[in-house]
């Protein structure tokens, strides 16, 4: 039996298309590096989950660790997350902090935010409610 889950249309496969980011594990995420304001931005679409958060998890500590003062994560393209994202920013909010850098969050999609709210990491995370316009390729 097909859930909702299943049921949702995939994210397009973004591979052709330049500046779109690039896709991991078969397209399910894609990820966009870019810089907001000169900090370091990533954008994420698609769907993050068990299956892709450990690869997304690697990338975006590779760039955290690049020495940056702060970064900006932008989840307005997600589709859906489940717990492995939460910890997944979790570790790079853990990460950030150690070193006295910052983690910004932007987020309008209402499901994703219950998250936050769920398990208290609008608490602990700086997250804005909001899409990002000047958003610009790295």
């Amino acid at each position: 039996m097909k859930t909702s889950r299943d049921m949702r249309q995939a994210p397009h496969d973004n591979r052709s298309m330049p500046n779109n980011g690039f896709p991991v594990s078969g397209s399910r995420v894609v990820i966009k590096p870019g810089e907001l304001d000169g900090t370091p931005c990533v954008r994420l679409s698609g769907e993050l989950d068990i299956m892709t958060a450990k690869q997304v998890e690697d990338y975006l500590l590779e760039k955290v660790m690049a020495g940056s003062k702060g970064f900006i994560l932008d989840l307005n393209g997600l589709e859906f997350m489940d717990s492995s994202g939460l910890s997944l920013l979790v570790e790079v909010h853990k990460v950030l902090s150690s070193s006295g850098n910052g983690l910004l969050v932007y987020c309008e999609n209402a499901r994703i935010g219950r998250l936050f709210s769920f398990t208290g990491l609008d608490l602990c995370l700086s997250i804005k409610e909001e899409n990002i316009d000047n958003y610009g390729s790295a």
